[in-house]
C-alpha cells in the first residue's frame, strides 16, 4: 500500500509539472522536466537501496503489531466515544493479520528514501516555479 501511494505521488508531480511547464514554457522545456524527473527517479531508486541495504536488515523496520491490543483498543475507544457496546469483536476487522506484522517491509523503506531525497531535490531546483509571493503564484 505504501509503495502505491509512494508511485501515485511520483506520477502526479510529474503531471503538475509537466502542465506547468508546458503551459508557461512550451512542449520542449515540459519535455525535459519530465525526462530530469525520471532519470532522477531511475537512478535515484537503486542508489537509495543500497542505502536501505546498509542501514536495514531483509525484515524492513520489523515493528510487529499485536492484532489484538490494536482490536482491542479500537474496540474501547469505540465503546467509550458512543457508549455503544460492541458485540463483535474488532478483531474482525483485520481478516489477513499477517500484513500486520511489519509496519513498513523492505520494498518501502529504500522508495521512502529516494522520496525525501527528492523532495529536497525539487524543493531547491524548482524554487522558482513554486513560490508564492503575497498570496499570489509568482510567473
Amino acid at each position: 500500500m505504501g509503495n502505491i501511494l509512494i508511485f501515485l505521488l511520483h506520477i502526479i508531480f510529474a503531471i503538475v509539472l509537466f502542465w506547468k511547464f508546458y503551459k508557461y514554457e512550451g512542449k520542449s522545456a515540459a519535455f525535459q522536466n519530465l525526462l530530469f524527473i525520471v532519470l532522477i527517479f531511475a537512478i535515484g531508486w537503486p542508489i537509495a537501496t543500497m542505502i536501505a541495504k546498509l542501514l536495514f536488515t531483509s525484515d524492513g523496520l520489523g515493528i510487529p503489531l499485536d492484532v489484538d491490543k490494536i482490536s482491542i483498543t479500537i474496540q474501547s475507544t469505540i465503546e467509550s466515544w458512543t457508549g455503544i457496546s460492541l458485540t463483535k469483536s474488532a478483531s474482525d476487522l483485520f481478516d489477513d493479520s499477517e500484513n500486520l506484522n511489519r509496519l513498513i517491509d523492505f520494498d518501502t523503506i529504500p522508495l521512502l528514501i529516494l522520496t525525501i531525497g527528492e523532495f529536497l531535490l525539487y524543493r531547491v531546483y524548482y524554487r522558482k516555479e513554486f513560490s508564492i509571493a503575497g498570496g499570489k503564484e509568482k510567473q
